[in-house]
């Protein structure tokens, strides 16, 4: 539950509005039996405040899209985890590093995903499913769902090292009207997802034409 404070500053008389987070609950329930097979309700700490609604909206879900995927799947899900270093070169500026912060978050593949510090270039530890190599995890379950996203071959594998994998951003791609693709687009995660899955979240006829075109 969001709450919103207002407060008037003693030294201007300004107001100010902040909104917070009271509590959150995360549920998955089995589509095909309706069994509830996890349930949590949580005030969760130190989650700070925001200065509009939609600012709180999309860091909470990224907060709870984190708790899900630790708590959930590593607890109930038995899956192999492989953690990677992923290396993201050519990022055009921070706005598309945080959209690419949240899709990474969405992915079927990605278990867990914790941001590194804003420096170039950009850092994030994954743990991922599947097994292989850590190239061809992130080419498979990463990139392709990304690129298919964007329309083009944006993302490109590039040097691999143990655990640590480098991707590089195509310059081609900085371009706005590819980048308002993570905004506008479906998420990356439903690229590829059975028909079933991608009706069960989209609604509108024309965003699920998307996932096609």
């Amino acid at each position: 539950m969001i709450k919103k404070m207002s407060i008037r500053l003693e030294a201007s008389g300004l107001p100010v509005t902040k909104y917070t987070l009271t509590s959150w609950t995360v549920k998955c329930v089995d589509l095909a039996t309706g069994e509830e097979i996890y349930f949590n309700t949580a005030l969760p700490k130190g989650v700070g405040s925001w200065a509009s609604e939609e600012e709180a909206i999309k860091a909470i879900g990224a907060g709870i899209a984190d708790e899900f995927s630790r708590d959930f799947f590593l607890q109930h899900g038995n899956v192999a985890s492989n953690k990677v270093t992923l290396n993201v070169e050519g990022m055009p500026n921070s706005a598309a590093e945080e959209a690419l912060a949240r899709e990474l978050i969405g992915l079927p593949s990605v278990i867990a995903v914790t941001p590194g510090a804003s420096a170039k270039p950009r850092v994030f530890a994954l743990q991922l499913s599947g097994s292989g190599s850590a190239g061809d995890l992130v080419a498979i379950g990463v990139l392709k769902p990304l690129n298919a996203m964007l329309g083009q071959p944006c993302f490109a594998l590039g040097a691999t090292s143990g655990e640590t994998v480098t991707v590089t951003f195509d310059k081609a791609c900085a371009d706005a009207t590819v980048l308002s693709r993570f905004e506008s687009n479906p998420p990356a995660g439903l690229y590829g997802a059975p028909l079933s899955r991608q009706k069960s979240v989209i609604k509108d006829p024309a965003t699920l034409k998307k996932l096609t075109t």
